[in-house]
């Protein structure tokens, strides 16, 4: 289970690493030329968990997605939701079915898209009422 180092975020968070003005690489083989300790080879990895596990190491992603299903199984315990539950149920669903090769949120496209559907999903918890009943 060592794959000779970490990535550090660089596939599932590079925008991350920018703001704090760190090297990125914009794709496979500038990533294998910043991070050449690697034993395993990015692309062994088919599940979106082996992604976060090369970039962050095994505790933290276990800590990690720990802390996600606490917040989901807040969230979805309740009996009224709002628009923001439902994208919230929605990014949940983007991750386990279509994110089964890989992380779908990566790389900076991904990031975007995903900082996209935080924002909806904060302004619609703000600002809508509660409105759909279990």
């Amino acid at each position: 289970m060592d794959p000779g180092g970490l990535r550090y975020g660089d596939r599932v968070f590079p925008l991350l690493r920018m703001l704090f003005g760190m090297d990125t690489s914009s794709g496979f083989s500038e990533r294998r030329l910043l991070f050449p300790r690697l034993i395993i080879d990015d692309s062994q990895f088919t599940f979106f968990v082996g992604d976060f596990c090369l970039d962050f190491g095994l505790v933290f992603t276990f800590l990690f997605f720990l802390f996600f299903a606490a917040v989901l199984y807040k969230v979805f315990k309740k009996k009224v939701y709002d628009m923001g539950d439902v994208l919230l149920g929605l990014l949940w669903y983007n991750i386990l079915f279509f994110g089964f090769t890989l992380f779908v949120y990566a790389e900076k496209g991904g990031n975007i898209r995903l900082l996209y559907l935080l924002f909806f999903i904060y302004l619609f918890k703000r600002f809508t009422p509660n409105v759909i009943k279990q």
